[in-house]
């Protein structure tokens, strides 16, 4: 999830025409929406921890590549730095390792979906800790829809199927909670990058991705496989495209869409991830898709209309 500015403030958008924001929005959801599928393929052959600490390693050579191929120079500030850490750690490493784990045991439409409840994350910490950032009634009343949408999918017979043992209920619900963890993470990414006005977002997004390549790499070392499949071997590619597609072409993509769209325009790609998300899991994983995820999934979109709404009416 790449960090943001501010939460909800407009920003100069770009004279380029409408196609191109739709184009850009839709290559943006699919490289959001079908992370979760790299994901849950990815953690069936190598473990959790080493396939962020790979996908996050990849990612921040690709950025590196990118920035000073365009001649982009990260800065050396120590106030900057500490910032680009903190995203890098809130924004990155611990929801990265989050989902990873998350879709280990819990279906990745579900991740994706659970994972779209991130904006509602941004309002409820914003309101708390932003003075500039008070939440209105409707958008306070998106949250607790919100959390509805999140009990309904971590109800223990839909996970387990009603016949399963207190282990495998149990690891279910820490999956869906490390999701939540997750989600909060992500939340909380743009109220960090709120403070680093003075920080180009795409230079403050690369320096938080090596930063938490860093941080990631003792325990991608630990984690280490005894053996490879080969590189066409669909974990392995999972991994690649986790970071060259998901993390570090989204990275791009993401930040030209901010400019050339806006804030406003980009907050609605939060309702087709999810879907996106879910229908990838169906047709390549033959994931389930129930009464329990539909409701689930129209709850939760209902909680994200209310505060797209909430933001219009403020």
């Amino acid at each position: 999830m790449m960090p943001k500015r501010t939460t909800d403030k407009k920003a100069n958008v770009s004279s380029e025409g409408p196609a191109a924001r739709w184009i850009l929005f839709a290559i943006l959801s699919l490289l959001f929406g079908t992370s979760y599928l790299f994901n849950r393929v990815a953690v069936e052959t190598y473990s959790p921890v080493f396939v962020t600490a790979a996908r996050t390693a990849i990612a921040a050579v690709a950025l590196l590549a990118f920035t000073t191929a365009t001649s982009i120079r990260l800065p050396w500030r120590t106030d900057i730095l500490a910032g680009m850490l903190a995203l890098g750690l809130v924004g990155n490493a611990l929801p990265f390792a989050f989902v990873s784990y998350g879709v280990s045991v819990v279906p990745s439409g579900i991740a994706g979906l659970i994972m779209a409840t991130a904006p509602l994350a941004t309002i409820a910490l914003a309101h708390a800790f932003v003075p500039d950032e008070k939440a209105s009634a409707w958008r306070i009343a998106g949250i607790f829809v919100g959390l509805v949408g999140i009990v309904i999918l971590m109800r223990p017979e839909f996970n387990t199927g009603g016949n399963a043992g207190v282990t495998e209920q149990n690891s279910a619900w820490l999956g869906h909670l490390s999701l939540v963890a997750a989600a909060i993470c992500y939340g909380a990414n743009p109220v960090i990058a709120a403070r680093m006005n003075d920080c180009p977002p795409l230079i403050a997004g690369t320096g938080a991705t090596v930063c938490a390549a860093i941080v990631l790499l003792p325990f991608g070392l630990w984690t280490w496989p005894d053996s490879f499949g080969p590189v066409w071997d669909r974990a392995i590619l999972s991994i690649l495209a986790l970071g060259l597609l998901s993390t570090a072409a989204a990275a791009y993509v993401y930040f030209k869409l901010v400019d050339i769209g806006g804030p406003v325009f980009l907050s609605l790609i939060n309702f087709p991830i999810p879907l996106i998300a879910i229908i990838a899991g169906v047709l390549v994983l033959n994931e389930p898709f129930g009464w329990t995820t539909a409701i689930a999934m129209v709850v939760i979109l209902v909680a994200l209309g209310l505060t797209e709404y909430g933001r219009e009416k403020s």
